[in-house]
């Protein structure tokens, strides 16, 4: 797309067919377009549901990175602010193109953010059919329910009749055998998974190539999503990079520098995180790097016990925020040479 407007800009604007050397189509573009490409990565562009609002959040954020790259660049290296804007505008088009037309063919429909209706039927033993819709309801999973206790009835009818686009067996109420030859009687024309007995997690698989949506409580915890776990990953990375003109007055400033160069380096690495949970606490969370300040710190000259410990945690993940972490980064930042 930026080749055409390349051409497009030298024929008709600059009135020469090669106003732009080689080295702006084969160096300087492919940059440009890395750029671009990241940063929507970064902006949440590429999950899904794809939202148009990620797209242009990291177009914008991309092009405002090639900006500041671009004034501090020698002069024979600055060829064309226009087409950086075009080049802009361009990938912003191309990407909602191509996710409207991926859309269209899959889902037969042109708007890509509306996430397609679903309408669950939920079989097994009685006791257990409601402990899955209460898990279900509890993971902001708004889609329509319909509960049949396991007796025998071909769901392959009732899929029919009620429209059903996905199916739960809860496996404490119905053998492997019966859930198979049911999924076969079926079809694949609709989504299957499982609630394993004293679980609280639905698994499952939409076809033999994707890996399907799992339903669990971790839907609740911000540091659950891609996002959030990038967001927090690249503020572990600015820190590191803002850091380095600091590190010699830090030296004398931090207890412990030899300390504080080992957990600089690990978090630099990707080994340890600035700010993260309490060690030590065993429940389920999403998965963190191990932290040079743990949450817990907030509580001065204190030792909670340990559900006041696993509070907190549950609490950060939930919640997470890279300004709470800059607070407690400059607050303890005296403490950043412990091991």
């Amino acid at each position: 797309g930026i080749y055409f407007i390349k051409t497009y800009w030298e024929s008709m604007i600059k009135y020469s067919p090669d106003y732009y050397p080689a080295q702006f189509l084969f160096i300087v573009v492919p940059v440009y377009v890395l750029i671009w490409v990241f940063a929507v990565f970064l902006g949440g562009g590429y999950e899904k549901p794809y939202r148009v609002s990620n797209i242009i959040r990291g177009v914008f954020g991309g092009t405002i990175a090639i900006a500041a790259v671009y004034a501090f660049l020698p002069e024979e290296w600055r060829f064309s602010r226009a087409i950086i804007l075009l080049g802009a505008f361009w990938t912003a088009t191309e990407m909602l193109l191509t996710r409207t037309l991926y859309h269209l063919i899959k889902y037969q429909s042109l708007f890509f953010e509306k996430e397609e209706e679903k309408r669950i039927l939920i079989t097994g033993a009685t006791n257990e059919c409601t402990r899955a819709e209460k898990l279900l309801l509890a993971t902001g999973v708004g889609h329509e329910l319909i509960i049949v206790p396991n007796s025998g009835t071909e769901l392959k009818k009732l899929s029919l009749l009620y429209s059903i686009n996905e199916l739960i067996f809860c496996a404490a109420g119905i053998s492997y055998g019966e859930i198979i030859r049911q999924i076969q009687g079926c079809g694949n024309r609709m989504e299957y998974k499982i609630l394993n007995e004293g679980g609280d997690t639905f698994m499952g698989s939409n076809s033999k190539n994707t890996s399907g949506e799992i339903y669990s409580d971790w839907h609740r915890y911000r540091l659950a999503q891609p996002a959030h776990q990038r967001k927090k990953r690249i503020f572990d990375l600015t820190i590191c990079l803002i850091g380095i003109p600091l590190l010699p007055l830090a030296l004398f400033i931090v207890k412990g520098p030899v300390g504080f160069v080992r957990n600089y380096l690990d978090v630099f690495c990707g080994k340890k995180t600035w700010v993260g949970y309490s060690a030590g606490i065993k429940i389920s969370l999403p998965q963190i790097r191990s932290a040079v300040i743990s949450v817990s710190e907030s509580i001065n000259n204190e030792k909670p016990d340990e559900a006041v410990l696993e509070n907190m945690n549950r609490l950060y993940a939930k919640y997470y925020s890279a300004s709470d972490d800059l607070q407690l980064l400059w607050k303890y930042f005296r403490e950043l040479g412990r091991r």
